[in-house]
């Protein structure tokens, strides 16, 4: 039986009830996405092309399987992300060890438009159709002797007008107006820079365990108590100003202190290095945006995490915070799934 064209090599037809997003199903997206980190960002249109693949069904796959990875996430699982990781790796491979160009993908469909800037409309379509009679005034109007012209103002000569000085200032109008009418041109990358595509935000994933959109916490790391989000921790003095060291303080058991002195318990708690002292906690709206920072540009995770407040070990008790929360309250996950393709349809200026 005769290989699909639309299918890659070595791969075995999807079963019929298989989900897809898009019409590929998770492996395939795999494959893709190998393809697509292989070759140069500039001809992602050429190798979906020959790979018959439009660009709509690559927008659906993207967005539809990067939903359903970060669902799987949140709920703790990894069987889609083990699918994509493994789907990708077998191509990844095979394509390191054949080195294939861009014709050998496939031929490149006849039917398939140009890649064109649209023509430029005429100049004189800009203008209103009321004052396109002004390039002809030339023509009912008598031309005067030269010899006859006097100044037209007292204080300044009148500037000669060649023959065709009506013509040339109205086309310098009509160009002006072509200009202005112009849209401007589309950006070549979503807003926020040059991004990385988003099907190698899921590709970059490869070697870890859970993917998308945030890291599993280390098994026994405790949950922080509740915390005021973003809050700083109070700045550790080691000293006084005469130079002596002071004795750091020590936990106050329970019992052993005043049972209403609750201010020096927390000066105490203050005083902690913030190593000890518990992670800030970020909001579900926080989280969310940041998980989608993340899936869109992966290359920047440490500066991501930077700059909302966190540390990598601060970051792992975060996700696994809202993981918890998510999986005791369904309304708390689908606000946090809301919030996390709002946010990523915006970087990638897309209509949520």
């Amino acid at each position: 039986m005769a290989r699909d064209a639309s299918q890659l090599p070595g791969t075995t037809p999807a079963d019929a009830r298989e989900t897809t997003h898009g019409g590929l199903t998770i492996e395939r997206y795999g494959e893709l996405s190998a393809h697509l980190r292989r070759f140069p960002r500039f001809a992602k249109t050429e190798v979906l092309a020959r790979l018959t693949i439009a660009d709509a069904d690559w927008d659906a796959a993207v967005c539809g399987w990067t939903d359903a990875l970060a669902e799987e996430s949140a709920d703790g699982g990894e069987a889609l992300s083990n699918r994509f990781c493994r789907a990708f790796t077998a191509a990844e491979t095979r394509l390191e060890r054949e080195q294939p160009t861009l014709a050998s993908l496939g031929p490149w469909p006849t039917n398939a438009p140009p890649d064109v800037s649209p023509p430029a409309p005429p100049a004189l379509a800009v203008v209103p159709a009321g004052m396109r009679h002004f390039t002809s005034l030339r023509e009912t109007v008598e031309t005067a002797p030269t010899a006859s012209r006097g100044p037209a103002l007292p204080f300044a000569p009148r500037t000669a007008a060649g023959p065709g000085g009506l013509n040339e200032r109205a086309a310098s109008f009509a160009e002006s107006a072509a200009r202005a009418a112009a849209p401007p041109p589309r950006s070549a990358f979503p807003p926020g820079g040059h991004t990385a595509d988003l099907s190698t935000a899921v590709a970059s994933a490869l070697g870890q365990r859970n993917p998308l959109p945030f890291n599993a916490a280390p098994k026994g790391a405790a949950l922080p108590a509740e915390v005021r989000p973003g809050s700083p921790a109070a700045p550790v003095k080691h000293g006084s100003e005469s130079g002596a060291t002071r004795p750091a303080a020590a936990a106050a058991a329970p019992g052993s202190a005043h049972p209403g002195d609750s201010r020096g318990a927390a000066r105490a708690a203050a005083s902690q290095p913030l190593s000890t002292a518990s992670a800030a906690v970020l909001s579900l709206e926080q989280h969310a945006s940041m998980c989608a920072e993340i899936a869109v540009a992966p290359g920047k995770t440490a500066e991501i995490v930077a700059r909302y407040g966190l540390t990598e070990a601060t970051r792992a008790q975060t996700d696994e915070h809202w993981r918890a929360r998510i999986a005791q309250e369904s309304r708390a996950g689908e606000a946090w799934q809301r919030a996390y393709t709002i946010h990523r349809d915006r970087l990638l200026g897309l209509r949520s």
